[in-house]
């Protein structure tokens, strides 16, 4: 792909390259051809590291980590992502692993000084990582050492993908919007389909985190949450510095808040709408009447769709009744109406068995593993990690917190910060935890690591932008 000139129309020539390198992408992942998707998806790999245009491949990546209808899934027969196999019993290597350790390089071998507000808490994250993997050790095969240190991987795109961004993150973030278009119209498809896009393609050898509410005949598909989480963010953060405000920006937000009420997952609900509506409240006046009419608007959107769609009629109001159980599970009820597994099912399992190692837990030992549940994220670290690690979190989130109010940046920009920091960690004591050593290399890891270099270039360059449309 050739390099394409800073001064050349975002529109008119990154967008096409974008959208029609992943187009390309998921036609080769689905043509069943596997020396062709190997050499395809390899070829990236080095054109990205010759690049220049370093905010162009992380966007790309984005897109292909977090892709709905479950294109590029893992599960798939034809149509993931390429594994490569390795010899000696350390199973395949992801695709998504290989970009991280490529991205790594690069950013070493690129050598930029770019500050790093968070460098010190990202040594001391990964200080602690090791001390839980040697007292590991003597409960661990060669093999299974081999397989944990891979879990350490994922922690250096807080570092590489700092360096690599520079200022580039409005760049960025224009080339990713659009694609919050095909997020909606994936899930409009499963409404009116009952099946993932790729099923049509593809047969598939397991499905995790299809979340189909048998009983209620609820969809509840999970799609690029991940990507969903970030848009927010970058979209907050750019209308808390912009000296001009298009309603473009709501009419993203809108898009957002519209795709994950239809999803009925009630943590990210949460989380999405606690970072809406704070953030709102601390923009300027007349910025946060602007904003205001994206909720205006996303109520209307969606008594236009129930009117005119029975199957998207059956899916809002069954998504209303699964987000209101949240008033059983106030008043008490642990279950929220029967709809919540975590505090009774999940929770007591986890917690029976860190009870057996309470002070440093069972850090990366098989147990740990067999016992690990995600979705039960107090429980989950204290499992992992026992009172000691848990402790450390607590004081490694007190000084995240004191790094942003201490940071050079605009009054404003510490706020935001803190305020998708804040809603991170309601969605990571509610669906899903983000705050672990053992996150994975998916899209999580990758978009957690974005979020966290564009919050630290807000509060360390302070930048002066003019308004622009996303």
């Amino acid at each position: 792909m050739p390099e394409m000139s800073s001064q050349t129309n975002i529109f008119n020539h990154e967008y096409l390259w974008l959208y029609g390198l992943y187009i390309l992408a998921a036609l080769i992942a689905f043509s069943g051809i596997t020396i062709l998707s190997y050499a395809f998806f390899l070829l990236i790999l080095y054109v990205c590291y010759r690049s220049r245009k370093d905010y162009f491949w992380l966007a790309f990546f984005v897109l292909i980590f977090n892709s709905p209808g479950y294109l590029f899934y893992e599960g798939l027969k034809v149509g993931s992502l390429p594994t490569f196999n390795l010899a000696g019993g350390l199973r395949e290597i992801n695709y998504s692993e290989l970009v991280i350790v490529m991205l790594l390089v690069k950013a070493v071998w690129k050598g930029a000084k770019f500050k790093q507000l968070f460098k010190n808490l990202y040594v001391v994250v990964l200080v602690v990582f090791a001390f839980y993997l040697v007292i590991s050790i003597p409960e661990m095969t060669t093999t299974k050492i081999f397989r944990t240190i891979r879990l350490a991987f994922p922690l250096s795109l807080f570092y590489s993908v700092s360096i690599l961004f520079q200022d580039k993150y409005r760049e960025f973030l224009q080339l990713i919007t659009p694609f919050i278009v095909l997020v909606i119209s994936m899930q409009l498809f499963l409404y009116a389909t009952g099946t993932h896009f790729a099923f049509f393609f593809s047969s598939v050898d397991s499905v995790i985190g299809t979340y189909q509410d048998v009983e209620h005949q609820l969809a509840r598909p999970l799609y690029s949450v991940e990507y969903l989480l970030l848009l927010m963010a970058g979209s907050v953060f750019f209308i808390a510095n912009e000296k001009k405000i298009r309603f473009n920006y709501g009419t993203v937000q809108l898009l957002i808040l519209a795709s994950i009420f239809m999803s009925a997952t009630r943590g990210y609900v949460l989380g999405l709408l606690f970072m809406w509506f704070a953030s709102t409240a601390f923009l300027r006046q007349q910025r946060s009447r602007l904003i205001s009419l994206s909720m205006i608007a996303l109520v209307l959107l969606i008594a236009y769709l129930i009117s005119v769609s029975p199957v998207i009629s059956f899916q809002t109001r069954s998504s209303l009744q699964r987000i209101l159980t949240l008033r059983d599970l106030a008043g008490g009820d642990i279950t929220a109406g029967g709809t919540l597994q975590r505090l009774d099912k999940y929770m007591p399992v986890v917690l029976a068995k860190f009870s057996e190692r309470p002070w440093f837990g069972w850090g990366y030992t098989e147990t740990f593993f067999q016992f690990s549940n995600s979705h039960v994220a107090h429980a989950n670290m204290l499992l992992n990690v026992g009172v000691v690690g848990y402790v450390l979190f607590i004081c490694m989130l007190v000084w995240c917190i004191f790094l942003v109010n201490t940071s050079n940046g605009q009054r404003i920009n510490k706020t935001i910060t803190l305020i998708v920091l804040g809603a991170y960690l309601l969605i990571h004591y509610t669906s899903y935890s983000y705050f672990t050593m053992t996150i994975g290399w998916g899209g999580a890891a990758y978009t957690v690591a974005i979020v966290a270099a564009m919050a630290n270039y807000f509060l360390q360059y302070r930048p002066r932008m003019e308004a622009v449309s996303i």
